[in-house]
Parts: structure tokens; sequence; C-alpha cells
């Protein structure tokens, strides 16, 4: 099954909503200091959630977050004042608090710290208790007695926004059109804009209260607020506007009360299924438990990714980069400078095992819930969305039908069967030690050091061992239903007698038997050995059914010395070349070869300096690796059908008439290059290899003869381009010479 680079783009958009990733890799923390949150108001923990609260002389406050959530509260009038309040609000967002005593409307406003006053503070922690402390009324501002900026750690730094010289503030607030520090939604005489209900200047289809009245839309009967209890039809119109502005939470809200409603609503079910995946991947809210990691938002702050940038429709989010300025002297007053650059992982970035327990925790009952969302969607589903929807400038189009269903499913179950698979096996390493120290050499020579590959496993001597094998319990139903969907998505794409120019996914009709019998064949491994034949033309065999039981992959591990394989722990008899039967016909040569990363060493004997007429030389050729303690191995070996050598010439001298070269073939026959420039491994004879896999090659009938076309002499050039069994290619090995 093939799918069209419109239609791929739509896939990811409809799997995902879509962060992208390159995205979990960040850079080293800062550090504390002056700017870290005062003693004087630790988090607080209390039972009614994430909480605002304080002292006020006035009677109503009005809370109004970023993402149009809004929070009304009163005092109690019998109190004395200064009265106490309370307010309940979601974390993740910030927020504008404006105070009401009588007609009169006073934002609460403080220094930023950055220049200037600001009204918007974050609210980071679920759980949080945030005390203002007393505010107090003066010339149409309320101000508190203690300032939010003082305790709040947008960016999760450890330095509070108002001593952290990367703290932003918000420029042209949406929610304030005139900038007065009065919400919009508040201002008399305010106008609402077409297509948001409260006016308060944040769009419906990405408003979380549309109507501002307490209620988060899913639970709003009523969310527009036009007095009428919203219909099924009412919840797709408000679900297909949020999927359009890429509201995945609130897309993901509209569906499962339309699902709520009507549980076998096809496209309810179907978009409900989309935006579960979407509503875990775009989750930029704080988590509830410390200990573990609960959102998207939590990894990428740990990761290091900027706060800015995390726009779910253009995710430009980077994690911390350091760089260095390198500049190269030519000599002769010119020089060229580039800059070297390099990610690094915190201190606290996530570890395999959080994001593993992340996975199982969040993501998987996700999946499992979303594979039921679409196993309520019959045969004969078809669905074209009236309106493209815009990511990144572009409009993603393509009518959904039963087959791109299919192909959901499979995908959604490839996912369950990789997590399932890691879930056996220890996967636990520093993630500094694998990236960090590694590509950060050349930026930071003094701080980062490469780790050999040795090290790194003998620090780890557990990574990669089949720890869990309970865990593959289910790995084989999931992997074999993921199987049965792929192969029930091509059919089905297959069969299908419309137009398929819009489709999603498409097929190509000359190659569907040929995809089906692969399918069926990756399917059939499920329970043993299948032959198959490599892009390359070479034949194997694949068996999947040991890693259904479990196969210890650290036992597969070959030795090291340094950042080496050492070829002789592999060729030792007691290496099982097949991983415990998955490649049945395996040898030990063809790890070898999967695992040499060196290319062949080429060197020359009578080409150098000025050489005699006619020419007698050699090329040996060998695959021989020098490891650290100075010891060699033989790698994977020469392919000495691979050899190929260039030779040119330019007389120094004129008047000439060129310059070639004259030599035999295998045969014996005369040969004569048809210019100064040729490829003469024809004029080459092989022997080889002896027991050191050593070739060499010399002139046929022992030397060749330059032709200096009236020159008294001339300057030669030759190159060897050959590769081993592995297919590491030695592009450039070079040599020049004079013939006189």
């Amino acid at each position: 099954m093939t799918a069209t680079g419109r239609s791929v783009r739509t896939l990811i958009l409809l799997m995902v909503l879509a962060v992208s990733g390159p995205l979990l890799w960040g850079c080293g923390s800062k550090g504390g200091g002056g700017g870290e949150p005062p003693t004087d108001q630790p988090p607080v923990q209390t039972p009614s959630g994430t909480v605002i609260k304080g002292t006020v002389p006035g009677t109503i406050i009005h809370a109004f977050g970023d993402d149009g959530s809004y929070y009304r509260t009163e005092t109690n009038p019998a109190d004395p004042a200064p009265r106490p309040f309370f307010l309940s609000v979601k974390p993740g967002i910030g927020y504008r608090l404006v105070l009401e005593e009588g007609s009169v409307l006073y934002p609460v406003t403080f220094d930023s710290g950055h220049g200037g006053t600001t009204n918007r503070f974050y609210m980071s922690l679920v759980g949080t208790a945030l005390d203002l402390g007393n505010v107090t009324l003066s010339s149409g501002r309320a101000t508190p007695e203690k300032n939010p900026l003082d305790y709040v750690d947008t960016d999760g730094d450890r330095i509070v926004d108002r001593a952290d010289p990367d703290f932003t503030l918000l420029v042209d607030d949406p929610l304030d059109a005139d900038g007065d520090g009065v919400p919009n939604a508040l201002e008399p005489g305010h106008v609402p804009a077409p297509g948001d209900a409260d006016g308060d200047g944040i769009a419906d289809a990405q408003d979380m209260d549309m109507d501002n009245d307490g209620l988060q839309n899913a639970s709003d009967p009523d969310a527009d607020g036009n007095g009428v209890t919203e219909s099924v039809t009412d919840l797709l119109a408000r679900a297909t506007d949020q999927v359009l502005a890429l509201n995945v939470q609130g897309a993901y809200q509209s569906f499962q009360e339309i699902v709520t409603r009507e549980p076998n609503h096809q496209l309810g079910n179907l978009g409900l299924a989309i935006t579960r995946i979407g509503a875990v991947l775009t989750d930029f809210n704080p988590g509830t438990d410390t200990a573990k990691i609960e959102t998207m938002k939590e990894i990428l702050d740990r990761a290091g990714f900027s706060q800015t940038g995390r726009d779910v429709s253009n995710f430009t989010a980077t994690p911390p980069v350091l760089s260095r300025l390198v500049t190269v002297d030519y000599g002769y007053g010119y020089t060229y400078s580039y800059t070297v650059s390099c990610t690094v992982f915190p201190d606290n970035a996530p570890t395999p095992n959080e994001l593993r327990a992340y996975l199982n925790e969040k993501l998987v009952p996700q999946i499992q819930a979303a594979l039921a969302n679409l196993g309520a969607i019959t045969p004969g589903f078809t669905y074209t969305p009236a309106v493209p929807i815009m990511v990144a400038g572009t409009p993603i189009t393509g009518e959904v039908d039963y087959s791109d269903v299919l192909a959901l499913k499979a995908a959604l179950r490839s996912v369950l069967t990789v997590i399932t698979l890691l879930n056996a096996y220890e996967i636990e390493f520093d993630l500094d030690d694998l990236v960090n120290n590694t590509t950060c050499d050349s930026v930071d020579p003094l701080n980062y050091h490469p780790i050999p590959v040795q090290t790194f496993f003998s620090r780890y001597p557990d990574l990669g061992k089949l720890a869990y094998p309970s865990a593959l319990s289910g790995l084989k139903s999931v992997a074999t239903a993921m199987m049965d969907d792929a192969i029930a998505a091509l059919d089905a794409v297959h069969s299908e007698a419309d137009d398929q120019t819009n489709d999603l996914l498409t097929t190509d009709p000359t190659t569907y038997v040929a995809d089906r019998d692969y399918l069926l064949k990756l399917k059939a491994t499920f329970d043993g050995p299948v032959p198959f034949v490599s892009a390359t033309g070479r034949s194997f065999t694949w068996n999947s059914a040991p890693l259904f039981s479990g196969i210890n992959l650290r036992s597969y591990l070959p030795a090291f010395m340094g950042s080496q394989v050492v070829y002789a722990s592999i060729r030792a008899a007691g290496y099982d070349p097949t991983l415990g039967g998955v490649l049945p016909d395996f040898t030990r040569e063809d790890v070898v070869r999967l695992v040499d990363q060196e290319p062949p060493n080429v060197t020359f004997a009578g080409l150098s300096g000025t050489v005699s007429n006619p020419i007698s030389f050699e090329v040996t050729v060998d695959d021989v690796e020098t490891l650290p303690d100075l010891t060699t191995q033989i790698g994977s070996g020469v392919d000495p059908a691979s050899f190929r050598m260039n030779w040119s010439c330019y007389p120094t001298t004129y008047p000439n008439t060129g310059c070639t070269l004259t030599g035999q073939d295998s045969s014996g026959v005369s040969i004569t290059t048809p210019s100064n420039y040729a490829d003469i491994s024809s004029f080459l004879g092989v022997a080889g290899p002896d027991s050191n896999g050593i070739y060499i090659w010399t002139p046929n009938g022992g030397s060749v003869t330059v032709n200096k076309g009236g020159a008294s002499a001339v300057n030669n050039y030759v190159w060897v381009q050959v590769q081993d069994l592995a297919g590491n290619i030695r592009w450039y090995a070079p040599a020049s010479f004079t013939v006189q």
C-alpha cells in the first residue's frame, strides 16, 4: 500500500493533530540562586485543586484564562474587609484577574521585573495554592501584596518569572484588545467578533468555555450560551470547527460527548479515536504527580525544550543548543568561519524507563480505547471534510473511507506491538552518556568527551536483557491483529471502484499482488521461518516466533574494544549468529558484515616520485583494522569485483599531442586509453586473497606504458575505489607520480 505525499501529511494530521518529534532531547539545566521561589510561600497542596487565593476589599473576583476558561467567585458581604477569596482554576495556563467593586472594574496588575507592569501570571502546578496576600485598590488598579511572578516559574528552570532573564511578557493580549487591563468580556461596549460567542477574544473553536459561564464546554449542555441544549449535530459542527482550528483538546471533549450520546455514531467514533491520541501528544498541561511523567509538557520541559513554539499547527520549540564558532586560517589573509552545534540533555532529562511508563500509562489506554472506537465503524463509511485543514500553511484534504479506518487500526496496533516488545526488556541508561558526551566533544571538549561503546555497555550491564518475559504474553495476538488490519486495508483500497484521486490512501494496482504476498509472508513468520529476498537480491530467512517467547538480546551483543567491535567475539564457536533462531540461516560472517563499519585499506608500490617508463606497480587492498591495543583484526573482507582504478595524465612541456596509457587486457591483447583520463581496471589482474585476506592488483603483462605525446615528462594521478563485503567504500585512495 502506498500513500501520496498529500495523503501522508493528512494521515499524520489525523493520527497526531500533531506535534512532531524530534522531540525528546534537550540541553543543560540552568542553576538556581537568587531567582528561586521565596521561602515564605512554599507550594501548598490543597484538596480543592489548583487555587488562587487572597483577601480583597470588593465582592466579585473574575479570572480569565489563556484558553478562554473563565472563573468567578464572590466574597461574603457579611465578612469584614479585607474579605478572603478562593478560586479553583485549571493549571497549565496563564490568568488575568479583575476585581469588581460596585460597578467599577480593577484589573490586578504587578511589576513584571522586565520593564513595566503586567496583569498575567501562569499557574503551573496541580494542587498549588497561590496566595496573593491582601489586594488593595488605587487609581483604577488592584495591587496584590505578593507579586505572583515572585512565586511562579513558568518554564520550570528554578528561576521565578520576575527574575528569569528569558521570561517573555505577553504582547497584544487577545483577551484585552485595547490593552487597558480590562478583559474584552468585561469591557463596556465591546462588540464580539463573529464566531466568538462570549466576546472574550478567543474564537469559539479554540475557546474552552465559549459562553463564559464558568463551565468547560464538555460539561456545559449549552456551551454557546444561546439558551438551547446542544444537539449531536451542534456538537459535530463544534468539533469540526475545533479540528480546523487544531484545538485538539477541545475537539476531544466534543467527540466524547457525541459518542456518549450516540455510541455508534460513525464520524464521532472516528473523531474520538483520532483526538484521543492527539490529546495525549498535545497535552501541554502540568501533571498531577511529581513522581512520574504524565504529560507531554513535562517531557518537553525536562528535555529542555523552549516554552515558546509549542503550537500544534507549527511546532517550532527547540531544545537548548550548545554552539562554538570555528575559524580556519588558510593563510594569505583568507579565513573561513563556521559554527558547530549540538543538543545537550539536562541533568533531569526523561529516562527511558520514565518514558516507557508514560507510554504505558497515558498512550496505551488511549490507543486501546481508540481501537474500540474504530471497531464501531462499519464497512461503507465515507467522509470528506468540507473545508481543508490548514497545517503550517498547507491545505490538507482527502476522502476518508473504511479502508483508512482499517489502516489506522493497523498503525495503532503497530505502536502497541512495539511498546509491548519494549516492556519485556531492560532499557534504562543515562541519556547524557549516549548523547551529550558523544555529540558535543567538538563543541566543548573541556566538558564533553566521547564515551567508548565498551564503557557505555559496561556501565549498563543489564541493558537489553530479557527482564520481564511475562510482558510478551499478548504480543503475538496484537501483532497478528495488526497484520490482519493491514491486509484488510490493502484489500479494501484495491477493491474501491470510485475515483481515487482524492482518497487518503491509494495503492499501486501493478504491485498489489506482490504487496499482499509480502504482508502474508510477514504474518506467516509469526509461526515459523519464511524465506525472503532483500532489496539487494540476497536470499534470507526470517522467523518472528522466538520474539514472542522472548530472546535475551544482550547475549547477542559482541565484545567491544573502545568503540570498535571485536570480530573474534562473533567468530567464536559459542556465538549464535541466528539471534535465537530469528535469522536461522545467518552465519557468523553475516553478522560481521552487519557490524563492520571500516572501509578497506589501499596502498601503492611503484607509484610515487619519478618512475621509469614502462611502469611496474602494485596496488594492495586489505580489510585489516587496528584495535585500540594496536593488535589487528580482519573485517568482512574485500570485494574484488568492486575494484576500480582511474588514471589521468598531464604533459609538463609543450608542444605535445596529449598523453595516453597502453597496457594489456586479461588475454594479453594490447589496449590503449582513448584519452588522458580513463578507468584502467581492465589493465590489471588480481591475486588473492591470501591467508590475511589481502588482494594485490598488478598490470597484466607486468607493466603499462605512458605515451607522453611528445612531452619530455608527464605528471600522472591515479585513485582507487573499492569496497568490502559489508558495503563500506574506500572512495578516494590517491597516488601521484611523474614519468620522464
